[in-house]
């Protein structure tokens, strides 16, 4: 069983539990592609801390999501690290077969089969989503980092950044 999977059965209506663990970001579905496509490397497990409450068949999974990546400055092109935290907030309810409603699923609403639910995708989309678009590192860009190297095939090429000129800037008057 993987480690997030959670048996429904063993929580009673009413009940809460903690559950706190770590999982590699391939365990939530992420591919060696996704590395490279967001120039992305994760520098530490994902670490998922939730708490599942069961009210009758309805379950509620509340929680956090830490996980430390690498990514490159779209600014100057140096790999910086920073940390992604984000919330879980999903329910479940049991599926009658034939009558699952795709909107409520929109919402952060899903269903389950049988006694147990699946955090995977949950967690997949939720540090996908706080994965930055255009990441800046927030340390100051080294003036000679910001030429770009580009690359086809064994020929590189190194082309000027439109941020270099900013260094020959005099602002202070």
């Amino acid at each position: 069983m993987l480690i997030t999977k959670f048996p429904i059965n063993q929580i009673q209506s009413g009940e809460s539990k903690p559950y706190q663990f770590g999982v590699n970001a391939t365990e939530v579905g992420f591919t060696p592609e996704d590395f490279f496509e967001h120039m992305l490397v994760f520098t530490s497990p994902v670490e998922v801390e939730v708490e599942i409450s069961r009210m009758q068949e309805n379950i509620s999974v509340i929680g956090s999501i830490n996980v430390g990546i690498e990514v490159e400055c779209r600014r100057c092109g140096e790999p910086f690290q920073m940390g992604i935290t984000t919330n879980l907030d999903v329910k479940f309810f049991p599926e009658k077969t034939g009558k699952t409603n795709p909107f409520l699923e929109t919402y952060g609403e899903r269903y389950y089969v049988g006694n147990e639910i699946d955090l995977t995708e949950d967690i997949h989309q939720a540090v996908l989503l706080e994965i930055p678009n255009w990441p800046v590192s927030d340390v100051p860009c080294d003036p000679q980092s910001l030429n770009m190297k580009t690359s086809s095939g064994e020929d590189t090429e190194e082309i000027e950044s439109p941020f270099a000129k900013l260094i020959t800037l005099n602002l202070r008057d």
